[in-house]
């Protein structure tokens, strides 16, 4: 019987390998470039960084017919950035547009949050959307997991696991099992080296850990 596959929820990389799942990230203006690939996954967003009000309307549309495609698993990166230099409430307005597309596509959003969770709260609950959130790159706070959890969000770790004075390593090993991705985001990490040093904090088996966030993936 094949081994659980490694899933990495969150990369800018192309991953080919039998025993990896790795979701590739696109940004909108790139989606042009890419053609889906049978066993190639995908996630494609705005990323608040990228807003453009010039090509907003074109990027969107690209986003909402890119993530018909089964190939792509997630609307992502997708979020808000309080140190970014877009105007915040034009970030809070394609977010809402993208939680509009997730929804219409049943997929989850892989999300990007600097500074502003309470907002990303707020305009989830407003939307009444039913896509799952997935913070990635999570290095923040117990307390702000712990609202984030509350609603029924995911966190993805990656590289900050392997420092041992972040805040991500410190407050893994109490987020539970079932509410955790991975990811190597753009780091020179591999999804292998993520997984051992998060299977060492869980003090579980890599492989028990493979099931789990691969049982994850199935229903987000």
């Amino acid at each position: 019987m094949p081994a659980t596959p490694y899933i990495d929820i969150h990369t800018h990389r192309h991953v080919s390998a039998a025993d990896i799942f790795a979701v590739e990230n696109v940004f909108a203006t790139d989606i042009q470039k890419f053609r889906t690939e049978k066993d190639r996954l995908f996630s494609a967003g705005i990323h608040p960084w990228h807003i453009n009000e010039l090509t907003l309307e074109k990027d969107i549309s690209s986003i909402d017919e890119f993530c018909a495609d089964p190939n792509v698993f997630a609307i992502g990166e997708a979020g808000l950035d309080r140190i970014c230099k877009v105007p915040f409430g034009l970030q809070e307005d394609v977010f809402n547009c993208q939680l509009e597309i997730a929804g219409k596509h049943g997929k989850p959003i892989i999300v990007h949050c600097v500074k502003a969770n309470q907002e990303i709260i707020s305009i989830y609950r407003k939307s009444k959307s039913n896509s799952i959130l997935i913070f990635h790159g999570f290095n923040n706070n117990l307390q702000i997991a712990g609202k984030l959890l509350d609603h029924g969000f995911y966190l993805s770790f990656g590289q900050a696991l392997l420092n041992q004075k972040s805040n991500a390593f410190r407050i893994f090993k109490q987020i539970p099992n079932e509410s955790i991705f991975l990811e190597t985001d753009d780091s020179g990490y591999s999804i292998e080296e993520i997984f051992a040093e998060a299977a060492r904090i869980k003090k579980i088996s890599v492989i028990d850990l493979r099931k789990t966030v691969y049982n994850i993936s199935k229903n987000a």
